[in-house]
């Protein structure tokens, strides 16, 4: 009888095993690229090692820049990826996005996404803005904006891109890659590339192995290095880095002040609410804060639910303010104007890096988004001209895969579809704003922006994503239009804004040297173009 049980065992074993192959011929789809995966539907195994994961591109980092790309790369460019992120199944993308509604509807139709123009929570058709307390403008003036603005609904958003990554059979992983570079393409450990791709060790174990290595983890990624000023524009002293640093809160208000709900705030730079306290008037001064502010919706008793947010626009060294800071010159501003708040439901705490040199193009690892310095270095816009750019960057690195192009190769020619000698040439003027704003005290800043914004709307539009692809663009792409663009400007700044730029601008090009500014705002062959597209 035991004799007769083994025989039943084995027929058994036998018949599962044949019926498993049977299956598996009918439903696995391999991949000559990489022989040891086998997927069944959504299922992914390998049938070498349960850790070992095999795929064309590896992106690191699950915000909105990596998931965007991500999606691209998988669903469009019909690439393998494999999306790492720590909390890449629980994590919420941070922090609240603001845009401007036609750029976020010609987003939406460059992606192809119509869902994108649902992605908002409030959408406000005017746009208001406080300049008031010096050059003249009175303390109650508004500057109203003909440009509706939205609010994006970032959790929407974020379940939209992992739906559609998750139905094109993308892959996620819930860790994290601990490595620093140490040379160039060279890595203290976990990351090491070959002839033919790149091998990453995961912190939970899984080892990745990809031709193609995606950076998105932000501005200040160990990864990603930087280009040397002297090759990029034959200078010793590199760009600096400012910071965007703001306290944003969503409460319940019992009335709006001076805010009107049917617009939204881009700038209140008043500062009468300190003017009670001579220490913190002289800092808020130098140290200039303004408030953003959202108002969400109307409650049936009277009271407003609002999303304020107190910003330094950038700053460094000693004017980097603190978050502790913008939160006492919010309370203290609302406090002034009779706004109780109760009922904070939500805080953030926003850093914004600005600023600083491009990526070095000459490596392996892909920066995209804040690791490819993409936040624009005067305003902090960033999402923007991310997605303008990421479908670019997906039809280059997708067509490199198709062709079995080196790892090497496709990585210089994504650099060059982000960070060509156009995009370079409107960023080195963006980059001297930038400069020149967090030099600058609260009554030059409310000059300079009551200027701006007296410029063409479609002008001053362009310049504030400023990234090929979005509305208004045009007018800063070359080097003859950012020209006609500054001197618009400086013909509608008072006389005490346009010394101001003046002795900035000769003494950033001093610093600097010519193949900054004046590179970007004179014909190629005064001062050269920039690095090659090579």
């Amino acid at each position: 009888s035991i004799m007769f049980a083994k025989i039943q065992q084995l027929i058994l074993f036998y018949s599962i095993v044949n019926i498993s192959k049977s299956f598996v011929t009918k439903y696995r789809f391999l991949d000559s690229r990489f022989p040891n995966r086998l997927s069944i539907g959504k299922l992914v195994l390998n049938s070498a090692k349960t850790n070992d994961i095999e795929v064309d591109v590896c992106v690191l980092g699950g915000g909105i820049a990596g998931s965007t790309i991500s999606w691209l790369l998988q669903e469009r460019e019909n690439c393998k990826v494999a999306l790492v992120d720590p909390k890449i199944e629980i994590g919420t993308w941070y922090p609240n996005y603001g845009e401007w509604r036609d750029e976020w509807h010609t987003l939406s139709d460059r992606l192809n996404l119509p869902e994108l123009k649902d992605c908002t929570t409030n959408e406000w058709e005017v746009t208001e803005c406080f300049f008031g307390g010096s050059n003249n403008i009175p303390i109650t003036e508004k500057t109203s904006l003909d440009r509706p603005y939205v609010r994006v609904d970032r959790i929407k958003m974020q379940n939209l891109y992992r739906r559609r990554f998750k139905d094109a059979n993308g892959i996620t992983v819930a860790s994290k890659l601990s490595s620093s570079r140490i040379a160039n393409n060279l890595f203290d450990k976990s990351l090491l590339h070959d002839v033919s791709g790149s091998t990453l060790t995961l912190d939970n174990g899984n080892t990745i192995r990809c031709k193609v290595v995606i950076d998105a983890t932000g501005l200040e990624s160990k990864l990603v290095a930087k280009e040397d000023s002297m090759l990029a524009r034959g200078s010793y002293y590199s760009i600096p880095t400012g910071f965007q640093i703001a306290y944003g809160f969503i409460a319940t208000v019992d009335k709006l002040g001076p805010y009107n709900f049917s617009a939204m705030t881009l700038f209140d730079y008043r500062t009468d609410h300190l003017e009670s306290n001579p220490q913190h008037l002289k800092e808020a001064e130098d140290k200039p804060t303004f408030m953003y502010a959202m108002p969400l919706s109307a409650n049936t008793d009277g009271t407003y639910r609002v999303f304020w947010e107190e910003t330094s626009l950038v700053g460094k060294g000693k004017r980097r303010l603190t978050f502790e800071e913008c939160k006492r010159r919010a309370l203290l501003r609302l406090e002034h104007h009779g706004i109780k708040v109760s009922n904070v439901e939500e805080e953030e705490y926003c850093y914004i890096p600005m600023g600083g040199e491009l990526p070095d193009r000459t490596q392996r690892v892909i920066g995209f988004g804040g690791a490819a310095n993409m936040v624009h270095p005067s305003t902090g816009y960033h999402a923007c001209r991310m997605l303008a750019a990421s479908t670019d960057l997906s039809k280059v690195i997708g067509e490199g895969i198709r062709n079995n192009s080196p790892s090497d190769k496709i990585a210089a020619d994504a650099y060059r579809s982000i960070w060509s000698q156009t995009t370079r040439g409107q960023r080195d003027f963006q980059a001297f704003g930038g400069d020149f704003l967090m030099a600058q005290n609260v009554n030059i800043l409310r000059g300079f922006f009551s200027a701006f914004f007296r410029v063409d709307l479609p002008i001053w539009g362009g310049f504030l994503a400023g990234w090929p692809g979005l509305p208004g663009n045009i007018h800063h792409e070359t080097w003859d239009r950012r020209l006609l663009f500054a001197l618009n400007l400086f013909t509608k700044m008072s006389n005490e804004v346009r010394l101001a730029m003046m002795t900035y601008a000769v003494k950033h090009t001093a610093t600097f040297g010519p193949n900054l500014l004046l590179r970007s705002l004179t014909p190629p062959f005064l001062f050269g173009s920039g690095p090659l597209d090579y």
